[in-house]
């Protein structure tokens, strides 16, 4: 590792200068999403009054600067987790395909770039139990980026893997909204969730979407066991569950996976109990 890392020392310390510049970006994009009506609602206002009773009673929204001062341990602490990823990242990312391969470092790069929407949608998904239509559009259109720019630079398998990919999180997460519908009534899937996980199929190809469906489901399971479990000594007003977290957890985890290694996990498993 020692003769690696100082083989390719400018990827770790591009990857420590990205990790504090996407920990700083998470926090704003955060703050900007969880009080947009805020925002929207002072530049919709056409007289000043309007804008100044408005900023009254919501408070002036804060400036970049302002909110990485107000935020400052979050800062820290969210800088140091991402350092902690970014350098994982990367060290693996070395560690699958030779040093001298530029496509290897554009795929760890997508990553990089890609973790720090992730924690923002994690956030706003479980304060606002939505995921804003332009999140997952920006998060989209950096991954078909680097999709094309990478699948220029290998050949057609690549850029098919992807696609289908971006087939498996439209139709496995598709067919569960349709399901939850036609048979409980309600909606099993949030149309959010169906859109970020077809943007993330475009990153991870078929079998990673696979991984993160297991992963995504059983923690999903296991909170939901622990609430019944703790709502019979306390009583619960809002039982509502976003699967939004659950779902960026299981793409977190599969960043460090081999694609299949969690349908192998369960498929073993299955055969055991047999």
């Amino acid at each position: 590792m020692t003769e690696l890392i100082g083989k390719n020392y400018i990827y770790y310390i591009l990857s420590v200068i990205l990790a504090v510049i996407g920990s700083a970006l998470t926090l704003i994009y955060t703050y900007k999403h969880l009080n947009i009506e805020v925002i929207k609602a002072i530049k919709d206002s056409k007289k000043i009054s309007d804008r100044v009773k408005i900023k009254r009673k919501q408070g002036s929204p804060l400036t970049p600067f302002e909110i990485l001062k107000r935020n400052i341990v979050k800062f820290s602490v969210l800088s140091i987790i991402y350092i902690v990823l970014f350098l994982l990242i990367t060290y693996l990312g070395d560690k699958k395909l030779d040093i001298s391969d530029f496509k290897r470092y554009l795929q760890v790069l997508e990553k990089l770039i890609v973790l720090p929407i992730l924690v923002a949608i994690f956030i706003i998904d479980i304060k606002k139990r939505i995921i804003p239509n332009r999140v997952l559009l920006t998060l989209f259109e950096i991954i078909a980026g680097f999709t094309l720019v990478i699948g220029i630079m290998t050949d057609n398998i690549y850029m098919i893997d992807r696609i289908y990919g971006l087939i498996a999180g439209l139709l496995i997460f598709g067919l569960m909204a349709i399901m939850g519908k036609m048979f409980i009534g309600k909606d099993a899937m949030g149309i959010g969730d169906i859109k970020f996980m077809t943007a993330i199929g475009l990153m991870v190809g078929p079998l990673k979407m696979l991984d993160i469906t297991l992963i995504a489901f059983t923690l999903a399971l296991i909170f939901s066991i622990i609430i019944t479990v703790f709502r019979k000594y306390k009583e619960i007003e809002d039982d509502y569950i976003a699967f939004g977290p659950f779902l960026t957890f299981g793409i977190v985890i599969s960043l460090f996976l081999n694609p299949g290694t969690i349908v192998n996990i369960f498929s073993d498993i299955f055969k055991l109990g047999k």
